[in-house]
Order: C-alpha cells, then structure tokens, then sequence
C-alpha cells in the first residue's frame, strides 16, 4: 500500500491557444500525513513554496511532519462537503457513519457547490497570480476538493477541457488507498458492507468533474467570468498569468 498516493506533476497539458503548462511548477496529491522519509525528501527536492490543503480539520492528524521537513509553506483552508447530509454524516459516531448509504447525486451536489465563495480556492489563485510557485493542492485523496482546485487552475491556464478531465481520471488509479486510509478504523468484519454503501465516496467519475463545470456555466455563464466575480481576475490578468507560466 503507497503511504504517499494520487501525487503527479501538471505539466505538459495542452492549452486551447498551442501552448502547454509548465514542468516543476503545479503539483497535487492525496495528504501528506502518511509520507515516509525517503517521498518528503522527494517532495524537498521540488522547491514548492506553497502546499493548499482543503481538508477539514478532524480529516488531519495536525499538521504532518513532511510540511516542516519539506520547507513548504503549509495553507490550511478546510473546504468542507458542503453538502448537509455529508456534513452530518461527517460529524457523527461510527454507528451512524457505517450504516450509512451515500449517493452519487450527494457527491455532485458537492462537486457542483465547491467553486463558489471558497477561501481556500481563492488563496490558491492568487498564489498564481502573484508568482508564487512551485504550488501543490491536496485534500484527503487528492481527488474531491484537490480535484476541483486543480480543474480551476489549469482552466486559468487554458488548458483544454478534455485534458482537464483525462487528468482528473488519473485519480481513479488510487482507489485502493482511499479505501484503506478511509477505512483504517472500521473494523474488518464489516469494512466491505461500509465500502459498498459509501461506493460514491472512493469514486472518480467524469459526470463528478463535470458538475464543477455545469454549476459555473449556470452560474457566470463561462469560466472567465467566473474567475472575474470570484477571485476578481480581469481578461487581462488571465491573459498575463498565461503569458508568464505557458511554454510553446
């Protein structure tokens, strides 16, 4: 079982004008609580100033040795479900949270209610904005919050849509860790009763991402605008922030 998972590099990724995203400059991953010594090295070497963490604050075991050791800038922004049931189900005992069923419907209503009004999110942009890179994103798997906030950035980028959700399929690959992770305090006996109730939890689907998208495009109307009203981004300033971190 990997203890570090789900991490990659954004480089490389197509824009819609030619140009692609640059190498050692935009990372994401699943959490760093697990990192052995040999991947904080690793994750040393890279140079990033910035780790946005979006999990909420009981999903942590405070803030992982690999932060400090990797002399990253470590930004807690706990995104929360923003979905009630989840919410609740979240806070509750482990009774409740076993014999629990989750839904596909509440993950997209999640996915569709994550890109608005989020500090987190916002922290991450202006980072961009302002240079301050190499950045990374992670949540608890590195594939729910981290995915949206990685959908977001490199659609700031330019980077075509159907590579933005081929890289969120990537996270598919890492379903074993989220379940055993997730899982770790649910006893055996009843742990596949629980997985199969709460299938949509471990789940990467492109119908998930892709309520990301449908939301702001209901809402703004394109992702420009989106990032106008959101982060108060102008054409210009996503024309510049192009300019400075796309390669031919």
């Amino acid at each position: 079982m990997r203890t570090f998972f789900n991490f990659r590099d954004l480089g490389n990724l197509l824009t819609e004008d030619g140009r692609k995203t640059p190498e050692n400059t935009f990372f994401r991953s699943g959490n760093w609580d697990t990192a052995n010594i040999e991947e904080t090295e690793f994750l040393k070497s890279l140079g990033i100033k910035h780790v946005f963490d979006y999990r909420d604050l009981n999903e942590s075991n405070g803030p992982a040795k690999a932060y400090s050791k990797a002399n990253v800038k470590h930004n807690p922004f706990p995104t929360g479900v923003r979905n009630q049931k989840l919410l609740k189900l979240q806070k509750a005992g482990l009774i409740k949270k076993i014999s629990a069923s989750v839904s596909f419907e509440d993950i997209e209503e999640t996915y569709a209610r994550l890109p608005f009004d989020n500090e987190g999110y916002k922290a991450m942009i202006l980072a961009v904005k302002n240079h301050e890179t190499p950045l990374l994103q992670h949540c608890f798997a590195g594939k729910d919050r981290a995915g949206v906030g990685t959908a977001l950035l490199l659609s700031l980028l330019g980077v075509k849509r159907d590579l933005i959700v081929e890289d969120y399929m990537k996270s598919a690959e890492f379903e074993d860790e989220y379940i055993f992770y997730a899982m770790k305090k649910v006893p055996n006996f009843i742990r596949k009763i629980v997985v199969k109730k709460a299938k949509a939890l471990f789940t990467v689907a492109p119908n998930l991402i892709n309520a990301t998208f449908r939301a702001i495009e209901e809402k703004y109307g394109n992702i420009e605008t989106y990032f106008e009203k959101e982060n108060g981004l102008s054409k210009q300033d996503i024309q510049e922030i192009r300019d400075f971190y796309l390669v031919s």
